[in-house]
C-alpha cells in the first residue's frame, strides 16, 4: 500500500513556455519522476475518452479564436 503525498510531491517545473498567442495562463513543461498513477475509467478505453475530450477543446479554442 502506498502512503498519501501531496499532490504535487513528484513534480516539478522544468522550463517555462515562451508563447506568442493566448497569455492568459501559464504554459510549462512538468517532470513527474517517481509518480505512479490511477486507472481512472474502463481499462483500453483511454484512447477514446482522449478524442471526447479533444473534440470538446477544440470549440474552446475555436471561440477564443473569435475574440471578444
Amino acid at each position: 500500500m502506498r502512503m498519501a503525498q501531496s499532490a504535487n510531491a513528484m513534480a516539478f517545473t522544468a522550463a517555462m513556455e515562451h508563447k506568442m498567442g493566448i497569455h492568459g495562463n501559464a504554459t510549462a513543461q512538468i517532470v513527474l519522476d517517481n509518480a505512479y498513477g490511477t486507472l481512472v475509467g474502463q481499462p483500453n478505453k483511454g484512447m477514446q475518452g482522449m478524442f471526447v475530450m479533444m473534440n470538446a477543446a477544440r470549440l474552446g479554442v475555436g471561440n477564443q479564436s473569435l475574440g471578444p
